[in-house]
């Protein structure tokens, strides 16, 4: 039948050529329309399940794992939006567990097994509670966190449910999308952390999400800091108060805390030694450089943007003139500096040692004071200012080491620096309160670049 289509085609083809010999054109014809039907023909007969609605639950965790609560929301994400972008099911939300109008519903559960994590999936038609597809395989926590374990599950349950992926598709979800699943996972992350009351560290995931994500993320920022005011009562007015004024006092101490903990970075690197003998002595100093750089980590000035931000708004607010008064708020307007040092400085101890890391001296200090007078402020960086993380790199201050004399006698030609203590309280008890660093080599600071 083919051979007779194709034979009348060239015949009529021919006569045509006959008929107007004078007008027919040297290029060849471009068989490029035809190919274009055939791919949108073959996309057309792909089956999607057209007409079918399902219903993806979160997986269960047996027992409890704190550290990885977020897990089954992020799944459960994950593989909603995978059915919506692969399929043409009715993907029902499933979030208040009501599967009255779903004909097939997604279960599954996940074990944890020396360092690995078991995953179970299944489809179950909803009427019979026959399995239709199901997917088990074994994966690592980053495999889970970068979208491959979820994607793998996706393709093994569209696949036992007889859903047609095109190769343009399959190749799709071979790969991780890593801006996609990091977003996914920031908010499974920051949405466990709130419903916890952690709301600075619920924040510090929420403003990591991007893409089409980041305004789902921003709205969820604002309905976490703001509360709705119920006011068709005294009683629930006072309730209500009551409610936010302790939830405010708690965000507050997150926020202090947040910041002590998180607002300074300290790069350190000592690969530059030079030494000044003293020959009289016996002895010699040393003066390590480049030494730490201070600055402050942008993510966290973020952070405290966004509180500053919300708290206002909040504040704005007329139902909530008689309870935000109550809070005492000086700490979200306070310069960022304020919350880097308490006394005042950026300090370091560090012990030098031999050859053999043999300590031959202790407690070596160097510090750089935060005061304006001496012109120590970080120049851009104390005026609440959001930079790139670059430029906050480049504004630090660095701070070099240098030794009390040591003995010649006490090594033999090298040393280096060990036990790098950053504003470390122990070595002031009187001094009150240092901010801690987290602390990076610069081989480690570059790599994170």
């Amino acid at each position: 039948m083919k051979k007779n289509i194709f034979a009348t085609l060239i015949i009529t083809l021919s006569l045509f050529s006959c008929a107007t010999t004078s007008q027919v054109s040297t290029t060849e014809p471009s068989h490029e329309p035809k190919i274009v039907n055939e791919k949108a023909s073959e996309q057309k007969s792909l089956y999607k399940g057209e007409g079918l609605s399902i219903a993806i639950t979160s997986p269960q965790i047996p027992g409890e794992n704190h550290n990885v609560d977020w897990l089954p929301q992020f799944m459960q994400d994950l593989l909603s939006e995978n059915f919506v972008n692969y399929s043409k099911m009715e993907v029902l939300d499933s979030s208040n567990d009501d599967l009255t109008n779903a004909q097939l519903v997604v279960v599954g559960n996940v074990q944890q097994n020396t360092g690995m994590y078991e995953l179970n999936f299944f489809v179950h038609e909803v009427v019979t509670n026959e399995i239709k597809a199901s997917s088990t395989g074994r994966y690592a926590i980053y495999e889970i966190e970068n979208g491959k374990a979820i994607n793998e599950i996706t393709g093994d349950l569209l696949e036992g449910l007889g859903i047609e992926l095109s190769e343009q598709e399959k190749l799709k979800l071979s790969k991780t999308n890593e801006n996609n699943e990091i977003s996914a996972l920031s908010l499974a992350k920051g949405n466990t952390a709130e419903k916890k009351g952690n709301f600075i560290e619920a924040l510090t995931y929420y403003v990591k999400v991007q893409g089409f994500q980041k305004n789902e993320a921003q709205n969820t920022i604002h309905k976490m800091f703001a509360g709705t005011a119920d006011v068709s009562s005294v009683h629930n007015r006072a309730t209500y108060y009551k409610e936010q004024l302790a939830k405010w006092n708690t965000i507050q101490q997150q926020y202090e805390d947040y910041l002590t903990d998180n607002l300074i970075i300290a790069v350190y690197d000592f690969s530059e030694v030079k030494d000044t003998l003293d020959l009289k002595n016996n002895s010699v100093v040393f003066t390590i450089s480049p030494g730490v750089r201070f600055f402050m980590n942008r993510e966290a000035v973020v952070v405290a943007q966004v509180v500053r931000n919300e708290w206002d708004l909040v504040k704005a607010d007329p139902d909530n003139k008689e309870w935000t008064k109550l809070v005492a708020d000086g700490k979200f307007y306070k310069n960022l500096m304020w919350h880097t040092f308490l006394t005042g400085n950026c300090s370091f101890f560090a012990d030098i040692c031999d050859e053999e890391g043999n300590i031959i001296q202790k407690d070596v200090h160097s510090y750089f004071s935060n005061n304006t007078s001496t012109g120590m402020w970080f120049p851009v960086q104390a005026k609440n200012e959001l930079q790139s993380q670059k430029k906050f790199y480049e504004e630090g201050k660095v701070v070099y080491l240098k030794t009390k004399p040591i003995s010649l006698d006490d090594f033999e030609n090298t040393i280096s620096v060990t036990n790098l203590r950053i504003n470390d309280p122990k070595n002031y008890p009187s001094a009150g309160l240092y901010s801690k660093a987290t602390v990076y080599s610069l081989e480690e600071w570059e790599a994170r670049q």
